[in-house]
Protein backbone atom coordinates (compact mmCIF):
# COMPACT_ATOMS: atom_id res chain seq x y z
CA UNK A 1 0.00 0.00 0.00
CA UNK A 2 1.55 3.34 -1.00
CA UNK A 3 2.02 6.03 1.63
CA UNK A 4 -0.23 8.99 0.89
CA UNK A 5 0.04 11.13 4.02
CA UNK A 6 3.48 12.68 3.61
CA UNK A 7 2.12 16.08 4.69
CA UNK A 8 0.68 14.76 7.95
CA UNK A 9 3.88 13.50 9.57
CA UNK A 10 4.48 14.98 13.01
CA UNK A 11 8.28 14.83 13.02
CA UNK A 12 10.16 15.69 9.88
CA UNK A 13 13.78 14.61 9.64
CA UNK A 14 16.25 16.91 7.97
CA UNK A 15 19.75 15.81 7.07
CA UNK A 16 22.22 18.06 5.39
CA UNK A 17 25.91 18.23 4.63
CA UNK A 18 27.74 21.53 5.12
CA UNK A 19 30.99 21.88 3.19
CA UNK A 20 33.56 24.20 4.76
CA UNK A 21 36.74 25.41 3.10
CA UNK A 22 39.59 22.92 3.53
CA UNK A 23 41.81 25.65 5.03
CA UNK A 24 39.39 26.38 7.89
CA UNK A 25 40.76 26.79 11.39
CA UNK A 26 40.20 23.45 13.20
CA UNK A 27 39.18 25.11 16.48
CA UNK A 28 36.58 27.21 14.68
CA UNK A 29 35.24 24.15 12.86
CA UNK A 30 34.81 22.36 16.18
CA UNK A 31 33.16 25.45 17.68
CA UNK A 32 30.86 25.67 14.64
CA UNK A 33 29.71 22.09 15.25
CA UNK A 34 29.11 22.69 18.96
CA UNK A 35 27.22 25.93 18.44
CA UNK A 36 25.17 24.45 15.59
CA UNK A 37 24.08 21.64 17.89
CA UNK A 38 23.15 24.26 20.52
CA UNK A 39 21.05 26.08 17.91
CA UNK A 40 19.26 22.83 17.09
CA UNK A 41 18.67 21.85 20.72
CA UNK A 42 17.39 25.31 21.68
CA UNK A 43 15.20 25.83 18.61
CA UNK A 44 11.50 25.95 19.47
CA UNK A 45 10.53 23.80 16.47
CA UNK A 46 12.99 20.93 16.84
CA UNK A 47 12.42 17.74 18.77
CA UNK A 48 14.25 14.53 19.64
CA UNK A 49 17.37 16.34 20.83
CA UNK A 50 19.07 13.02 21.60
CA UNK A 51 18.73 12.00 17.94
CA UNK A 52 20.09 15.30 16.60
CA UNK A 53 23.71 15.96 15.82
CA UNK A 54 26.21 18.16 14.06
CA UNK A 55 29.65 16.68 13.58
CA UNK A 56 32.55 16.44 11.19
CA UNK A 57 31.72 13.66 8.76
CA UNK A 58 34.75 13.54 6.49
CA UNK A 59 37.55 15.52 4.93
CA UNK A 60 38.26 15.61 1.23
CA UNK A 61 40.76 17.31 -1.03
CA UNK A 62 38.44 20.29 -1.30
CA UNK A 63 36.42 20.59 1.91
CA UNK A 64 35.69 19.63 5.48
CA UNK A 65 32.23 18.08 5.48
CA UNK A 66 29.93 18.64 8.44
CA UNK A 67 26.85 16.43 8.80
CA UNK A 68 23.68 17.83 10.38
CA UNK A 69 20.73 15.71 11.49
CA UNK A 70 17.61 17.01 13.23
CA UNK A 71 13.87 16.54 13.54
CA UNK A 72 11.35 19.33 13.07
CA UNK A 73 8.23 19.25 15.21
CA UNK A 74 5.91 20.90 12.70
CA UNK A 75 2.67 19.91 11.05
CA UNK A 76 3.17 21.13 7.50
CA UNK A 77 5.74 21.38 4.75
CA UNK A 78 5.39 25.17 4.73
CA UNK A 79 6.23 25.37 8.45
CA UNK A 80 9.21 23.07 7.90
CA UNK A 81 10.53 25.17 5.03
CA UNK A 82 10.25 28.39 7.05
CA UNK A 83 11.99 26.83 10.05
CA UNK A 84 14.73 25.35 7.85
CA UNK A 85 15.28 28.69 6.12
CA UNK A 86 15.65 30.47 9.47
CA UNK A 87 18.12 27.85 10.72
CA UNK A 88 20.19 28.06 7.53
CA UNK A 89 20.41 31.85 7.90
CA UNK A 90 21.53 31.33 11.53
CA UNK A 91 24.20 28.88 10.33
CA UNK A 92 25.41 31.36 7.73
CA UNK A 93 25.69 34.06 10.41
CA UNK A 94 27.52 31.65 12.73
CA UNK A 95 30.01 30.72 9.99
CA UNK A 96 30.64 34.41 9.28
CA UNK A 97 31.12 35.13 13.00
CA UNK A 98 33.69 32.31 13.23
CA UNK A 99 35.46 33.44 10.04
CA UNK A 100 34.57 30.20 8.24
CA UNK A 101 33.89 30.00 4.53
CA UNK A 102 31.68 27.52 2.77
CA UNK A 103 33.42 25.50 0.08
CA UNK A 104 32.83 26.90 -3.38
CA UNK A 105 34.02 24.68 -6.22
CA UNK A 106 34.23 27.67 -8.54
CA UNK A 107 36.99 29.26 -6.47
CA UNK A 108 40.41 27.72 -6.10
CA UNK A 109 42.43 29.30 -3.34
CA UNK A 110 46.20 29.35 -3.61
CA UNK A 111 48.01 29.34 -0.28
Amino acid sequence: MPVENWGKRRWRRWQSMIHLDINSDPENVELFCQRTLNLIQNHELTTQEDASWCSINTISAQSIDIEVNLYWNVNSLIAERKAREALIIDLMELAKELDLSFYDGRIRQQR
